[in-house]
C-alpha cells in the first residue's frame, strides 16, 4: 500500500514542476474565473499531497 501512495504522490508533483516554476505567471491572470480556479487547483493538489505524505509518515512544510 506504501508503494502506491508513493507512486500517486511522485505522478500528482512531479507533472506539475514546470507549473511551479512560473506559478506567478499562470495564477495572476486578469479573468477572475479563472484565477480563482487555478487557487483552488493550486490548494486542492497541496492538501493532497500533504496528505498522502502524511500517511507515508513523511512531514511536508506548510510553506516553501
Amino acid at each position: 500500500a506504501f508503494s502506491i501512495v508513493a507512486s500517486f504522490s511522485k505522478d500528482l508533483f512531479l507533472p506539475r514542476d514546470p507549473f511551479i516554476k512560473s506559478f506567478a505567471n499562470r495564477i495572476n491572470v486578469p479573468e477572475k474565473e479563472i484565477r480563482d480556479a487555478r487557487l483552488k487547483l493550486t490548494y486542492v493538489t497541496k492538501n493532497i499531497l500533504r496528505d498522502a505524505l502524511a500517511l507515508l509518515g513523511i512531514g511536508a512544510p506548510e510553506q516553501m
